[in-house]
């Protein structure tokens, strides 16, 4: 059961990081799906933390998956200190983690 919702979660987090990316930034379909892409992440990872069917223990996946939560905090916090501050290396920043985010799933 965990496994297909893993699959189904990690499918939705895969369009929906590539529309994200193709998509013109700042708009409203943009902070909608960059939205849906946060939750699966979140759900993919949390998904991939409870999975231990391959050795029965913790593994280099649970590393990936919290690298992966990692990147997306970071990402979601360079974008809110930059909804205060409007200064663009924020704004750079929130790019580039989510971009690596993306990289990472």
């Amino acid at each position: 059961m965990i496994g297909a919702a893993h699959v189904a979660v990690g499918s939705m987090a895969l369009a929906g990081g590539a529309a994200v990316l193709m998509m013109r930034k700042g708009t409203v379909a943009h902070r909608y799906v960059g939205r849906m892409y946060a939750v699966a992440i979140v759900a993919i990872n949390t998904t991939a933390l409870s999975i231990y069917d391959l050795t029965g223990r913790p593994n280099v996946f649970h590393a990936i998956a919290i690298v992966n939560l990692a990147t997306l905090a970071m990402g979601l916090i360079a974008l809110r200190r930059w909804r205060r501050t409007q200064n663009p290396r924020d704004l750079v920043t929130h790019q580039r983690r989510m971009a690596m985010n993306y990289v990472g799933l």
